[in-house]
């Protein structure tokens, strides 16, 4: 069932290459246990209905090691891109590593291991690891489904202005300063949404991982939100943190420990600074069962064209 079949980088990269100028309505890669190691090049491009299958989510590892001195992150430092109009990318059971600062877990500054600027990208069984900016969604109208995947980092590991869904993934902060999101949605979308994750310490964390933060506010009309969320280890009371800007809405439902209870989350921030200003916000950051039920994949991600990517 596959166009392609491949054992290592430069195989990969031709099958990417040809996956671009296919007239096939899918062009599928399946990629063989090993290492696929970019070196420093950055920005691999994924094509757009192109479906990229490993053969197990441990045994696949794509990563590069961009320089330390780059300028410019965005375009020097992802291991794989989805590029604008690059739409309906399917990537299943591999690891991609940003693995510059992977090793020890401190940040020379942003890397990235996918930058996805498209439409409807999904991701099932695809474990992410990176430290600043592990994943980025980079434009206002891309969207993301991920189903029973894994995203470590400690800055703004999960950010961006795009739309993306997260059932059922592994959330791994790597130290007690981590930020997990900083959204920079725009107004009249979603931003980031979590249902029924885990958030959790990994091996080779740098400390106990307690007193992590959910979000920062990037700009626009920030929005994260968590919904069932099983928190192994647990934020902040505060929960969220600033960054200049006041979010549309950072909100939670039904957070609990791995026990079952309750996180107590009365002391979530409502206030935020922007210019040494102090803006309280309209919204509660807990909420209700009824608000919680609106935030249905087909609501978050479906878009008029009913896209239902659970379902692929």
């Amino acid at each position: 069932p596959f166009q392609s079949v491949v054992s290592n980088v430069d195989e990969l990269m031709q099958a990417l290459a040809d996956a671009a100028k296919s007239t096939e309505p899918r062009y599928y890669i399946f990629i063989k246990n090993g290492t696929y190691d970019f070196g420093t090049t950055a920005l691999t491009a994924v094509p757009k209905n192109t479906s990229l299958i490993g053969e197990s989510q441990e045994g696949v590892l794509l990563k590069n090691c961009p320089s330390a001195t780059v300028t410019d992150y965005q375009n020097q430092t992802p291991v794989l891109f989805i590029a604008p109009n690059q739409d309906n990318v399917y990537m299943q059971d591999m690891t991609i590593c940003q693995s510059r600062d992977w090793a020890n877990k401190t940040s020379q500054g942003q890397a990235i291991a996918v930058r996805q600027r498209a439409k409807r990208a999904i991701y099932k069984n695809v474990t992410m690891q990176g430290v600043q900016d592990t994943y980025y969604i980079n434009k206002a109208d891309a969207s993301a489904y991920f189903e029973d995947c894994s995203i470590a980092g400690e800055v703004d590991f999960i950010y961006g202005d795009g739309t993306a869904f997260f059932k059922n993934c592994h959330l791994q902060p790597v130290s007690s300063s981590a930020c997990i999101t900083a959204p920079n949605t725009q107004t009249g979308y979603m931003g980031l949404v979590f249902d029924g994750c885990i958030i959790e310490k990994i091996a080779g964390a740098k400390d106990n991982v307690t007193g992590y933060r959910l979000g920062r506010p990037w700009g626009d009309s920030p929005a994260a939100t968590y919904l069932n969320t099983t928190m192994k280890i647990l934020p902040t009371g505060a929960g969220w943190s600033d960054m200049g800007a006041v979010p549309g809405l950072f909100a939670e439902f039904n957070s609990h420990t791995e026990s079952g209870a309750l996180v107590d989350c009365s002391a979530r921030k409502t206030s935020f600074t922007v210019d040494g200003t102090s803006h309280s916000v309209s919204y509660n950051p807990v909420l209700t069962q009824a608000e919680a039920e609106k935030y249905t994949i087909a609501n978050v991600v479906g878009g008029t064209d009913n896209w239902q990517p659970e379902l692929l």
